[in-house]
């Protein structure tokens, strides 16, 4: 038996591999307190799998000394060393350990994270409940299921707060736990709310209790059920949700965007007028939602503009209303609309000064096509109103006039016809696929106050 340790120590046979090998790890936790020097030599090995399977043992040997290095082994270079370290300590069970499980709850590493979350609601420690809080506050998924389970398992009642938060995380299976573990703390109706299907949040936002806000705003940040918490505070009619869902109007899915303009429309409050204008150069969904909210604050006038199909930016660039520039320089700043080049062309025939900025910026876009038009808006708003140019005359004039050329970029390989697909791999697709730079366009000479 002291010569399958030996053999481990040095190397020669790696826990954790294969059946045969993990016999050297069973005869050692059957010597008991003679097995944890040579163990706690073994976490020091320069082999991680070797490292993790002494911490498991020393787990199951559950020996005080063992605690001290089991410590040390929290701060190893691999996850899975410390992992099995945090699971050796959970064992134990010694108090010494719920400090560092604390710090380990802010690892780099999920598994990690999870794993300290769900010893230290196995050591049913008090010092670790506003960690966890904190914890289940910032984390999503299976890593705030386990922080979910702790909370539940230490059964303090400072915990309802972050437990109500939980009920709006991604993973359905962390909501019922959240669910299960406020029913164990005297709060059983969060379990008729939330069970884990689709229609949890249409009950939260009807359930009545204010504090159903916190996990639909939580729910607002994940794409994926977003739609539906919007849904389900333009229904729960709280002000307090109009900051969340004026956010979620920038949102990358226009599910989202749409839901969230439809939801702000049920508030009546003016404070959401203003969000709702800037997304009127989203897509067509989005923008049709945010006309008819604005229609239902007592703004019906957008709808004469904005329909949802093309020409809205043209339209609104002729509306004359001093708020229709918002969403058209939201379009081109961020990158809504699919057709920047007509937002483009209406911000130069307006002309006011703060298009001059992102203009400048698209002089500098990938597409020579945007550069183009970016570079002709330009000359339009130095011939037409001069004064909005003022102080960036001469950056606007360097870039426009710059001869445009073409980058050419060469290729290691062969020429080769790719056949099937029809295209050309090589120096001949490097010519056909060049970098251009430069536009090459005429510009207005700077009045005498820019020169």
């Amino acid at each position: 038996m002291r010569r399958h340790i030996t053999r481990w120590q040095s190397g020669l046979c790696l826990p954790n591999v294969t059946g045969t090998m993990l016999a050297p790890l069973k005869h050692a936790a059957r010597l008991g307190t003679a097995a944890v020097g040579p163990l706690v030599e073994a976490l020091k090995d320069p082999d991680g799998e070797a490292r993790e399977g002494a911490a498991q043992v020393l787990g199951k040997l559950r020996q005080e000394p063992a605690v001290e290095p089991l410590l040390a082994a929290l701060r190893d270079g691999e996850a899975n060393v410390r992992a099995s370290a945090a699971r050796a300590l959970g064992r134990l069970a010694d108090p010494r350990a719920v400090v560092p499980l604390i710090a380990l709850l802010s690892d780099c590493d999920s598994r990690v994270r999870g794993t300290a979350a769900e010893v230290l609601g196995n050591l049913g420690d008090a010092r670790a409940v506003e960690p966890l809080m904190a914890f289940v506050q910032n984390e999503r998924g299976w890593v705030c299921q386990e922080a979910v389970k702790a909370l539940r398992c230490l059964r303090d009642p400072r915990a309802v707060e972050a437990l109500i938060a939980a009920l709006g995380d991604t993973a359905a299976q962390t909501c019922t736990e959240a669910a299960l573990a406020l029913a164990d703390l005297g709060e059983p109706a969060w379990r008729q709310w939330v069970t884990g299907d689709s229609t949890d949040y249409a009950r939260l936002g009807r359930c009545g209790d204010p504090r159903a806000l916190a996990p639909l705003v939580r729910a607002l940040a994940d794409d994926t059920i977003a739609q539906y918490a919007a849904r389900a505070l333009g229904e729960m009619g709280d002000p307090r949700a109009i900051e969340p869902l004026a956010r979620a109007l920038m949102s990358e899915s226009k599910e989202v965007r749409a839901a969230a303009a439809l939801a702000l429309a049920r508030f009546g409050d003016q404070r959401a007028i203003r969000p709702l204008i800037r997304t009127l150069c989203h897509d067509g969904l989005t923008r049709l939602a945010a006309a008819q909210a604005l229609a239902g604050l007592g703004q019906p006038e957008w709808m004469q503009w904005v329909t949802g199909c093309s020409g809205d930016a043209v339209r609104l660039g002729a509306s004359g209303h001093p708020l229709a520039i918002e969403p058209l320089l939201e379009g081109i700043q961020r990158d809504f609309c699919s057709d920047d080049r007509e937002i483009i062309q209406v911000l130069g025939k307006i002309g006011d000064a703060r298009a001059v900025g992102p203009l400048l910026g698209k002089l500098r876009d990938r597409s020579r096509f945007i550069r183009r038009a970016a570079a002709a808006a330009l000359v339009e708003i130095a011939t037409t109103h001069p004064d909005s140019l003022r102080g960036r005359w001469q950056e606007a004039g360097q870039l426009i006039t710059e001869p445009h050329r073409d980058v050419h970029q060469d290729s290691p390989h062969d020429d080769t016809w790719t056949g099937e697909e029809g295209y050309w791999v090589g120096p001949r697709a490097a010519r056909d696929e060049h970098t251009d730079t430069g536009i090459g366009l005429a510009f207005p000479a700077a009045p005498s106050q820019e020169s």
